[in-house]
């Protein structure tokens, strides 16, 4: 399980590397109506690959990823505020500290 978000961290890093941004808030919105994937691809096309994910893991990591959202001040627990793609990174380390730390 910790590979699903090891691997969609490094596809954030890689557009964040290529000067990739995303509205933070249009990136909560998505997020927040279950559209994260598809929004995603419709951004980026061909340079982010997302094909790992069927359906089911994709829905893991957008309840995942809107618990966090509605938890977590991200300005003040991550630095995060303007980028959408350096929150959903931001959000996928959480997850693999919170995985370590449960073991």
């Amino acid at each position: 399980m910790t590979l699903r978000y090891t691997l969609l961290g490094i596809e954030f890093v890689a557009m964040l590397d290529r000067g990739g941004v995303l509205d933070i808030d249009e990136t909560r919105e998505h997020l927040e109506d279950g559209s994260l994937f598809a929004w995603l691809k419709s951004q980026y096309g061909d340079d982010i690959n997302l094909s790992e994910y069927r359906p089911a893991d994709q829905a893991e990591v957008l309840d995942r990823f809107a618990s966090l959202a509605n938890a977590v001040d991200a300005r003040r627990k991550f630095g995060v505020e303007r980028n959408g793609l350096a929150l959903l990174a931001a959000y996928c380390f959480e997850m693999l500290q919170e995985m370590h730390a449960a073991r």
